[in-house]
């Protein structure tokens, strides 16, 4: 978990460091609607694993090794589910973004 949340700072650090450099206020102003719109989506991911490691850690914690086996295999089904639902909301994001971004400067 730590190393995909270190990953995840770099990158968005890279790319905003990147696109800072090629232009000024406009561009700023950009970029920061899109990572707006984008963090409303990986906030989620962090919940989600968030309430994973408290549900299966709680009933490791009774003891209750077959009960945590279900739960991890009910969690995973869960959990791709989730990522297809996701990827639909991200294509749907992808879809109105020139709508975002149409009331932005022809600079940015």
């Amino acid at each position: 978990m730590l190393f995909s949340e270190v990953l995840w700072v770099i990158s968005e650090t890279v790319t905003t460091a990147v696109y800072n450099g090629r232009g000024g206020a406009d561009v700023v102003l950009g970029m920061s609607a899109g990572w707006a719109i984008v963090n409303l989506l990986f906030v989620s991911f962090g919940g989600i694993n968030t309430a994973t490691s408290v549900i299966i850690g709680k009933t490791l914690g009774k003891g209750q090794l077959d009960e945590a086996r279900k739960q991890k295999t009910w969690m995973l089904s869960a959990a791709v589910m989730f990522g297809l639902f996701m990827t639909g909301m991200g294509g749907l994001v992808t879809l109105l973004t020139p709508l975002v971004f149409s009331y932005l400067s022809r600079v940015a």
